[in-house]
């Protein structure tokens, strides 16, 4: 046919129906500017429209837009008149066959209101809309005109037509969603009309391990940093394993190193639920998934503690681009006199004071004991005299809490 497909369709089925001349305005309503659109307070309903169009009096209609509504209806049942097909005149009113027909063309436009009081749509296609101003519609609907809603957000309905959703077709089926309400994979039985569930009822089958599955991935996707608990084990866990790519650049890195959402699917498997995700270890799942030799070697020169001089056992850290990091409180570290390394690098240490703040940061503990400690040992032995200050570090013995003085 010489017109678009979607006038094509409105047209063949009008005329199967016996309603071609209503269908070529409704159609061109559709496709066209609305002769009404700036009209306050006009009325949006289709069949008040179809009225319209050959009315002669004042219903305040662009005459140039409705000029151009009636060449493209005229044009259009020219096309239908051509047409070498039966007419089977379906049953039912008018005004319902005109909208059948619609709907052959504009599928996509057939909505849902989100709710009885708001002004928020669904479109079967899966877009939303707004209605506008003074237009009123029913709960199911077809929208004969969208414009631009003038505030770069979803369009406005300004024309619409009732829907029977029972006058809607659909057979019903079985499928596994995610209520956000319950933050779960529900199964329902259900009858939809595209996007739009018409009808729905809980179904008494099981669901099949791989649809909850995938429900479950498609709206964990959209909340992965809520639903998957980045803690700081996990931190460390990639620190550590970034460190060792820096020191041994020979080892490969695991491909979700930068980005854990490639995981998903697998944590999805033989899951239902946001809880259930949120249960995962995830430090424990990235490292059961390293090979045994990368932990060995994780272990050896990424380790997670290091031991200090006083017999304690310190967290280290592993800030992004930098050195390794053991932060220690001075008296844990005497006897220490050289920097530690891994794998070649020598730490960044944090020498604490009494009150878990860094008194000194250096990477040379040999020039902070030969050069600053002295000042750092006149500087806070007046504060906690509790702790030992020495004035010879290296002799003297490391302790983790002040010891009882005599």
């Amino acid at each position: 046919l010489p017109i678009h497909p979607r006038l094509g369709r409105v047209i063949i089925e009008g005329k199967a129906l016996g309603v071609l001349e209503q269908s070529a305005a409704a159609a061109a309503l559709a496709s066209e500017r609305d002769p009404w659109g700036r009209v306050d307070g006009v009325s949006g309903d289709l069949l008040q429209r179809l009225d319209w169009i050959d009315s002669n009096s004042r219903t305040g209609a662009d005459p140039r837009v409705l000029a151009m509504v009636r060449r493209v209806r005229d044009q259009l049942v020219r096309v239908g008149r051509r047409l070498d097909m039966d007419v089977r005149r379906g049953e039912g009113r008018v005004d319902t066959r005109v909208v059948d027909s619609l709907i052959a063309g504009f599928p996509d436009r057939v909505g849902l209101r989100r709710s009885q009081t708001g002004r928020s749509l669904l479109l079967s296609g899966g877009s939303g809309a707004d209605l506008a101003p003074g237009v009123q519609c029913s709960d199911c609907f077809v929208a004969v005109v969208l414009t631009a809603s003038g505030r770069g957000s979803v369009p406005w309905v300004r024309v619409t037509a009732d829907v029977d959703p029972e006058h809607l077709a659909q057979t019903w089926s079985n499928e596994s969603v995610f209520d956000f309400d319950k933050d779960a994979v529900v199964y329902r039985r259900v009858r939809r009309f595209g996007s739009l569930v018409l009808e729905q009822k809980p179904s008494h089958h099981a669901a099949p391990p791989e649809a909850t599955s995938r429900a479950l991935l498609d709206a964990a996707t959209t909340k992965f940093s809520s639903v998957i608990t980045v803690d700081d084990r996990v931190d460390l866990l990639l620190g550590r394993i970034t460190f060792l790519l820096r020191v041994r650049p020979d080892v490969e890195a695991p491909v979700w190193l930068s980005d854990l959402s490639v995981l998903l699917p697998q944590w999805c498997e033989g899951r239902r639920s946001f809880a259930q995700l949120r249960k995962i270890d995830i430090a424990s799942d990235l490292k059961s998934r390293l090979d045994w030799s990368v932990r060995s070697l994780l272990d050896e020169l990424a380790p997670e503690r290091m031991a200090v001089p006083s017999g304690a056992s310190v967290q280290l850290e592993y800030p992004l681009g930098q050195p390794p990091v053991l932060a220690a409180r001075i008296q844990q570290l005497f006897g220490m006199m050289q920097t530690p390394r891994l794998g070649g690098v020598p730490l960044t240490i944090h020498l604490l004071a009494p009150n878990g703040r860094p008194a000194q940061v250096t990477q040379d503990l040999q020039s902070f004991w030969e050069n600053t400690y002295i000042d750092v040992r006149k500087d806070l032995r007046g504060r906690y005299p509790r702790h030992a200050w020495p004035e010879d570090p290296s002799k003297a013995i490391p302790e983790n809490r002040p010891r009882r003085r005599r």
